[in-house]
């Protein structure tokens, strides 16, 4: 099953199933006990107040994640733990998966924050840009890179296809051509997905309904680095260890790896996410040498280039910190 369809999916469903397979008895279930444990009146209660922030919608959409039954959501989001590997087995009988039983020991230990750092784990090892743009756990991997390498990524993408505001149809169609079945997102009921999971992995913030390719805070939350300072390209190297699709030079979903006299641009949404993280004060940039830099660009008149040689990595601020 792909990630971006059915829309109704719902990383946070996906969470509480694996919480369930945890606490009962064997960890194994069939497929009908299952939804008779966690489907309605049980998931759309646990459901409806993470819904509403990962869905609100955009201008041609309405949102899906609180109108549909919870035995919909529950099947959905059981054929994408399946995906990821998260669960295995059939009908008859429903197991945790070797990405989920290798990574947790409890249920206690799936916190929303784990659970999104094992979701982009399991994208890792599936990460290949080639190949179908919508199978498998590919079509999210591929729609998160179109979105990183859009130009002007501080005009947000209001919808898919409505007439109002950036769309990303339009996009697709500049970057890949009219043939849809190029497209990861070949119809608008895979936007609202998108947007979904972009803003629970971290990699996306919502501007009301529009969403920008910002990863400050999966890389805040998930990167393990020492503080010190890198290099840039050892710092780019770190974050698409973990965020393969965040500057996809080289491939067809990616940037054009635009090269300057002595380095080259980075992907616009990952120029952005270097900015975010210097706002928040967890790292500084630095241009020290005319060897080995790289540009951040989030305008494509380069009005706002920006030339980093070096990344100093500070860490997540305490609030003592930040208060300072």
């Amino acid at each position: 099953m792909a990630l971006l369809n059915p829309p109704d999916i719902v990383p946070e469903a996906m969470r509480y199933l694996i919480r369930a397979l945890f606490v009962v008895p064997g960890q194994t279930l069939t497929e009908s006990e299952l939804k008779d444990l966690v489907a309605p009146p049980g998931l759309l209660e646990a459901m409806a107040a993470v819904a509403v922030q990962d869905d609100e919608a955009s201008d041609d959409e309405d949102s899906r994640g609180t109108k549909t039954t919870g035995a919909t959501i529950v099947e959905a989001s059981l054929g994408a733990l399946k995906t990821l590997d998260m669960v295995s087995g059939g009908r008859e009988r429903l197991g945790l998966g070797p990405d989920a039983s290798s990574r947790w020991k409890q249920a206690q230990d799936v916190a929303a924050s784990e659970f999104a750092s094992g979701v982009l784990s399991s994208l890792l090892t599936r990460y290949e840009l080639t190949g179908s743009p919508t199978a498998g756990a590919g079509d999210l991997v591929h729609g998160l890179s179109l979105l990183y390498a859009a130009p002007d990524p501080l005009e947000p993408f209001n919808s898919f296809d409505s007439n109002r505001g950036r769309r990303f149809v339009e996009w697709q169609k500049e970057k890949l051509g009219d043939d849809n079945s190029r497209w990861p997102l070949y119809n608008r009921e895979r936007w609202i997905p998108l947007r979904r999971w972009a803003v629970y992995l971290g990699v996306g913030r919502l501007l009301g309904s529009a969403l920008l390719p910002d990863a400050s805070t999966a890389v805040e939350r998930f990167l393990p680095l020492q503080i010190r300072e890198y290099t840039i390209e050892e710092f780019v190297q770190q974050c698409q260890t973990m965020l393969p699709f965040i500057d996809a030079s080289g491939s067809v979903f990616g940037h054009d790896a635009e090269e300057g006299a002595d380095h080259a641009v980075l992907s616009p949404g990952f120029s952005l996410t270097l900015m975010a993280l210097k706002a928040k004060g967890i790292v500084k940039l630095f241009g020290r040498s005319d060897v080995g830099g790289r540009t951040l660009r989030i305008r494509s008149d380069r009005a706002l280039d920006q030339r980093v040689t070096h990344v100093l990595w500070e860490g997540v601020q305490t609030d003592t910190r930040r208060s300072s």
